[in-house]
Order: C-alpha cells, then sequence, then structure tokens
C-alpha cells in the first residue's frame, strides 16, 4: 500500500513552499499579519473623511470612526481592491457587470470611479446577496439606484441565456482565499493539495463565460485573492489555449504588484497590501 498524502496544514505547507521556495515564510508571516485597510471615499456623501491619501479616491486608514453622513462616507478595503475595479476603465456609458459581487466593496469602487452608469451586481448566495443589498443601499443615494440591479444567478451558465451583454465585466473569482484559511487554523484541518484545482475549475467556468456575455470591444478584469498559480495564471493560460479566437490579453503596469505572465499579482510581503491577482482580457471588436 502507498503511502497516504499529507493533508491539513503540513500538506497547506508543503504546497505553498514548492511554489514560492525561499520567499514562503516571508510571504505566510505577512499573510498571518494584521489586515490593512484602506478607506474608499464616497463621492456621493457630503461628509468628507479625514486621513492621508494614498491615491485619488482612497485614503490609508490605520484607525477610523465608524462611517458617518447618508449616504455613509467611506467604506473600508484592501486597497488592492481599488486597483482591481478600477482596471476595467468603466465610463457611465458601459454596461457593467459585476459577476460575483459580494460584498460590494468593489461595485462601490466601479460607481464611485465612474459617478454614474449601469450596473448589474451578481451573487449566487443568498446570505452573501442580501449583504450586498445593504451595502449598496448604505452607499448609493436611491436616486441612483434605478440603474443599479442585483441578480442571484450561476455565473458559469449565464451566457446560455445572454450574450454579448456587457462592455465591461468584473469576475472577482471564488477562490482558495489562503489569508483567510490561515487566520482560521480549524479551516486547515482536512486542506488537501486538490483543493486549489478544484477551484481552477470553476474560475475557469467562470471566465469562459465571461468571454461569451462581452460585447465587441469590451474588457473582462479577472481576479482572485489566492496565491495559488493553479488559480491564477493557470486559468488564463487555459482560456488562451481553449478559446483564443477574438480575445487579446492586455498588459497594464498597476499601482502596485509584480508581473506575471499573464496579469499581476499583489501580495502583502512586498507590497503591503492584497493578496490580489489581476487579469485584463479584451474581446477584439468586429
Amino acid at each position: 500500500m502507498g503511502q497516504k498524502k499529507p493533508k491539513g496544514l503540513e500538506a497547506f505547507e508543503s504546497f505553498y513552499k514548492e511554489i514560492y521556495g525561499a520567499r514562503w515564510d516571508e510571504l505566510r508571516t505577512a499573510l498571518c499579519s494584521v489586515k490593512k485597510v484602506s478607506a474608499l471615499i464616497n463621492p456621493y456623501s457630503k461628509e468628507s473623511p479625514k486621513g492621508d491619501m494614498l491615491w485619488d479616491g482612497v485614503l490609508e486608514a490605520p484607525s477610523f470612526e465608524r462611517p458617518s453622513g447618508e449616504p455613509l462616507n467611506y467604506y473600508l478595503l484592501d486597497a488592492a481592491s481599488v486597483l482591481c475595479a478600477r482596471a476595467l476603465k468603466a465610463s457611465p456609458e458601459h454596461k457593467v457587470l459585476d459577476m460575483c459581487a459580494a460584498p460590494g466593496g468593489k461595485s462601490l469602487a466601479i460607481q464611485f470611479q465612474r459617478k454614474e452608469g449601469e450596473l448589474v451586481s451578481n451573487e449566487l448566495s443568498r446570505d452573501r446577496r442580501t449583504r450586498l443589498r445593504r451595502v449598496l443601499d448604505d452607499y448609493i443615494p436611491k436616486e441612483l439606484q434605478e440603474n443599479i440591479r442585483v441578480t442571484g444567478f450561476d455565473a458559469t451558465t449565464w451566457c446560455l441565456h445572454e450574450k454579448e451583454a456587457f462592455d465591461r465585466i468584473l469576475l472577482d473569482a471564488p477562490c482558495s482565499s489562503e489569508r483567510h484559511l490561515l487566520e482560521s487554523p480549524d479551516k486547515l484541518v482536512d486542506w488537501k493539495g486538490g483543493r486549489s484545482k478544484r477551484l481552477s475549475k470553476l474560475q475557469y467556468s467562470l471566465l469562459a463565460s465571461a468571454t461569451q456575455v462581452l460585447r465587441p470591444g469590451g474588457r473582462i478584469v479577472y481576479s482572485t485573492c489566492s496565491i495559488s498559480p493553479l488559480e491564477n495564471d493557470k486559468v488564463v493560460e487555459r482560456l488562451f489555449k481553449k478559446r483564443p479566437e477574438g480575445l487579446k490579453l492586455v498588459k497594464e503596469e498597476l499601482l502596485l504588484g509584480q508581473q506575471t505572465e499573464f496579469g499581476t499579482i499583489i501580495l502583502p510581503d512586498k507590497d503591503g497590501w492584497g493578496p490580489l491577482y489581476i487579469a485584463i482580457i479584451e474581446k477584439e471588436d468586429v
């Protein structure tokens, strides 16, 4: 009989040590440290939060009072998430789909950047969708919400019902979320190396669906908060191997992160923010 494959923390450590080598110890320490947050300023609010500006519309937020005003004046999130949403380059005239939108910070970042425009925020989970609705209600004025729709569809099959319907699609895909696993060690008890591979199949299905729902000339931003290449570059690589027709990879330098073969990865040991992987794909105009 062969030896049983390791599982749990031992398997987790072995898996990521093989990927990151000598860097893993430093990266692991950064992932286990207190997560930094920034304050995304709500341009619809009359109350402006005070703090040091990180980027346009984003404050560094080591400590903040509770958001105030109506609508609320800021939303706390990882600054890398703002770059992810802004990579869409969505304008008011664009119809935008946020495919896996909960808890809602990236949907807010999209709307705060362009101020108005049609947005569909989709979330399959009912509980998470309830939270998403609450976030949008708290931050977007009622008169502007007529252009915002919250849906609960299975995004892997969206392409069966609607094709070439959106100018911009943000796919922040479900992922291994290793930082959250390290924050809750009990979730690592049954961890196995195949977890990342299984998730990559779901991520590919979502991304393949998104390419069909995208209009010619449109843009997809694919992102995860995983540090596994199986869920990042390998998903995009698979897309271009299986469905290359009419698609092109766009490499843009972001304010943070290191370039990978197909995108950019922002990691806390080097950048202070993240983890977040971002890849940009466009559909050629016809």
